[in-house]
């Protein structure tokens, strides 16, 4: 017999892209056994009523336009687990998963009762940009998996997730309070890991995806980022700079560690400011770029951004 599911999809301002989500899902057949809930925060394109129309089997939250990621996910969580919900999805609506990979994460959570995560890769070039993270001395460390494993981590990306109803009550519900949008997600799978609740990426839940915000993925100094934006990451909720968010996340995961990590965090904005003002971009790729992992990283991520 299938257990109860839901699909908890937080939206806001694409109704292109939210659209296009549903029909994907619906081409694949999941609604005829896990309901989305559609948490629509404060849209004014008019997402909530586009979905109404065209996707009656689809549940639509209304937020109230200030609940970002994690708001929106925990309200969307809370209406799935009053409606009796075994198993909770939850999925960004940039994410596009390939056929067969909601019902890999299923499996997975159903055998472990914990969370199971997907991989996002980019279209061009299959290269992982979302996936699972092992905790080090003071941050995350992300990994990925192949086609056919299943990696142990301790935290997840939150774009592709399942989770067993006795995780979620292990762990409680996402702290939209002090994490309103970045590290919700990382901070909720580790908590649920935490709890004594297995966390597992999945390499057969595979998925298309890219990076949303490209200024948190390429290098400061080598990079296309200006110093006024690497400043400006501090205050702007939305960022994985965001300096009250980073903390908590960092001090609560890795106490002192973490709290020396977010200063230097900090602290090292003074000097990468000050060489980005003094020398050209080109003179500091020549000499920094081949050393840098962070802008490595970032040209995987422009080659593969399109087929």
């Amino acid at each position: 017999m299938m257990p109860t599911c839901f699909l908890v999809i937080p939206v806001h301002n694409r109704s292109a892209i939210t659209l296009a989500c549903l029909r994907r899902l619906r081409a694949q057949g999941v609604p005829e056994w896990a309901r989305p809930i559609v948490v629509d925060d404060g849209s004014t394109d008019g997402t909530g009523e586009a979905v109404r129309a065209e996707f009656p089997e689809a549940e639509v939250v209304r937020g109230d336009g200030h609940c970002y990621w994690t708001g929106a996910t925990k309200l969307g969580m809370q209406h799935a687990l009053a409606r009796g919900a075994e198993f909770i999805f939850w999925l960004n609506d940039d994410c596009e998963p390939q056929p067969g990979a909601l019902a890999a994460l299923l499996a997975v959570a159903r055998r472990t009762g914990g969370a199971a995560g997907g991989v996002g890769v980019l279209a061009g070039n299959q290269f992982p940009v979302y996936g699972g993270f092992k905790k080090g001395r003071c941050d995350l460390e992300f990994v990925s998996a192949a086609p056919g494993e299943e990696v142990a981590c301790d935290a997840l990306n939150g774009n592709l997730v399942c989770f067993a109803r006795p995780a979620v009550e292990a762990a409680g519900l996402p702290d939209a309070r002090r994490l309103p949008h970045a590290f919700g997600d990382t901070d909720y799978t580790l908590r649920v890991r935490a709890a004594g609740r297995p966390v597992t990426l999945v390499g057969d839940a595979r998925a298309l995806a890219a990076p949303n915000n490209p200024a948190n993925h390429a290098s400061w100094l080598v990079g296309d980022i200006t110093p006024a934006q690497v400043w400006r990451g501090l205050w702007d909720v939305r960022a994985y700079a965001y300096l009250p968010a980073h903390a908590r996340f960092l001090i609560r995961h890795w106490g002192a560690a973490g709290a020396l990590h977010c200063a230097w965090l900090v602290a090292k904005r003074v000097p990468i400011s000050a060489l980005m003002l003094v020398l050209p971009r080109k003179v500091r790729r020549v000499l920094w770029a081949e050393k840098s992992a962070a802008w490595q990283r970032e040209k995987k991520i422009q080659e593969g951004r399109s087929p």
